[in-house]
């Protein structure tokens, strides 16, 4: 995993998306990694439609280039105000597939009423993604999956019910839908592979 956000390829996450008069499409968010130019290409995930950012803005003031880690607006081409929600994210071409299946370590709130098991239905939420998805736990030395107590920490497989932007790193919130509370977070280990 590469430390240097700025080193990493452009990925924001989508927290809101408008048109304007005259202008037509834009999405405004934090940009996670990378840097983003006009004229720049990127990549709708899930989705993969591309698009082309015809102007780049941050803190409200129009910019040759937004870098990692600043709020960020981008008037985009190609793409209809329609196709574009929270949650989705533009990210370099080539640089990330969406994922289903995350591989992680999951910490546990302590003061949870329960242990978590396994096959619990989850809110995941990653980025600015809220996706329902389900809880695996590993196979202890038996080979059956053992729920992990609050406060516990376990290496899990979490099955999303949508594709999410995820890649190595990325840091999640655990929620359970009902009652809604909040019941642990974790780190990606690892997208896409059983």
């Amino acid at each position: 995993v590469l430390r240097d956000p700025a080193a990493r390829p452009a990925r924001l996450f989508v927290d809101r998306a408008f048109s304007m008069k005259g202008f037509g499409p834009v999405v405004t968010g934090t940009l996670d990694s990378g840097r983003v130019r006009p004229e720049d290409r990127l990549v709708l995930v899930p989705g993969g439609a591309e698009v082309r950012v015809r102007r780049v803005e941050v803190h409200g003031e129009e910019r040759e280039v937004a870098e990692a880690g600043e709020r960020t607006s981008l008037n985009l081409a190609g793409v209809e105000t329609g196709d574009l929600a929270r949650g989705l994210a533009l990210v370099a071409p080539g640089s990330l597939e969406p994922a289903t299946l995350l591989t992680a370590e999951v910490t546990a709130l302590e003061g949870l009423d329960a242990p978590l098991e396994d096959g619990l239905a989850v809110r995941l939420h990653l980025g600015t993604a809220d996706v329902g998805a389900k809880l695996h736990l590993l196979p202890a030395g038996d080979g059956r999956p053992q729920a992990f107590a609050p406060g516990g920490r376990a290496v899990v497989q979490v099955s999303c019910l949508e594709p999410v932007a995820a890649r190595r790193g990325d840091r999640f919130v655990l929620r359970r839908p009902s009652p809604q509370e909040t019941i642990g977070g974790g780190l990606v280990l690892d997208t896409g592979r059983p």
